[in-house]
């Protein structure tokens, strides 16, 4: 997310939104279909009972999610947008709990609280009044949306996980996702033609393609289905942490003691709710499948 939102803060300047994310999925289908196309050709049959759930995840997550990081990009900044973004774990969890009956556990609660105070630290170094020093504007509440869609995303993904390949699931939804932002790109470039197209641009959308639209989404998807929705939200507050000790290698940006406080917050918060309960020799064996 830290390097989505930079590269897309980046990409702002040089065309809109939608078109961001077409190019973005189109480079994607390109590089992940042929890969696992055989897989999603014998699990065709199952897909298309599916349909409407695999177009839920295109629009909320692989669509909705990532066009609206963009169009907020263009109004706020890329701090303010992984400082929204952290607000995802919350929404998870109630949206988990009212659709999933996951349980809002003590442990969960505590982690959640933690993973966000560290990320306020990262974020306003230490200094609190900085939070009062930020606007908001309209780019905050798209960003606002952006994270209901990926709750959306994640809790619908929970109920579809064991129907199909996660490797199908996702390439369904990027194939499912390119035809609906054809006729919306399209009208876009009309009013916000692209305004240069040169190394640099190509490097970052294809940046895009790989990082935040692949690796990001397979990793996620495995994660929901390992320990759901809800705990995995935890982890999406490591973003601003890596995110300053990149800046710090790539960059040369100073690493202060907020990083570090922070960073400990945050994970004291994924440690947390990585704890599994310690379960009787008997139960143990019967999660395990044992027996």
């Amino acid at each position: 997310m830290g390097g989505n939102a930079v590269v897309g803060r980046f990409l702002a300047d040089v065309t809109g939104p939608v078109t961001i994310s077409f190019f973005r999925i189109l480079i994607s289908i390109a590089i992940f279909v042929p890969l696992v196309y055989k897989t999603m050709k014998n699990e065709w049959s199952i897909a298309e009972k599916h349909i409407k759930t695999l177009l839920i995840l295109s629009l909320s997550g692989v669509i909705g999610y990532n066009l609206l990081c963009y169009w907020a990009l263009h109004y706020t900044t890329a701090v303010l947008v992984t400082l929204i973004n952290s607000t995802a774990p919350i929404f998870i969890t109630i949206l988990a709990y009212v659709s999933l009956k996951e349980r809002i556990t003590r442990p969960l609660i505590c982690a959640i609280i933690r993973s966000i105070v560290g990320v306020i630290t990262v974020m306003t170094q230490g200094e609190l009044s900085r939070l009062l020093q930020l606007q908001v504007n309209v780019g905050d509440l798209i960003m606002i949306f952006g994270v209901i869609s990926w709750a959306v995303y994640s809790v619908t993904l929970k109920t579809f996980i064991g129907k199909m390949s996660f490797l199908s699931t996702f390439g369904y939804s990027l194939i499912f996702a390119l035809p609906m932002l054809v006729p919306f790109t399209i009208v876009e470039l009309l009013f916000i033609p692209i305004q240069q197209i040169q190394g640099i641009e190509i490097i970052s959308l294809f940046y895009l393609g790989i990082f935040p639209s692949i690796f990001a989404f397979l990793f996620w998807n495995q994660a929901v289905r390992l320990i759901g929705p809800s705990k995995a939200a935890v982890f999406i507050n490591l973003t601003p942490v890596f995110g300053g000790v990149l800046a710090y290698f790539l960059l040369s940006e100073a690493l202060t003691l907020a990083h570090f406080i922070g960073g400990l917050f945050v994970f004291s918060g994924v440690l947390l709710v990585s704890k599994r309960p310690h379960l009787p020799k008997g139960n143990a064996e019967k999660s395990s499948g044992v027996g």
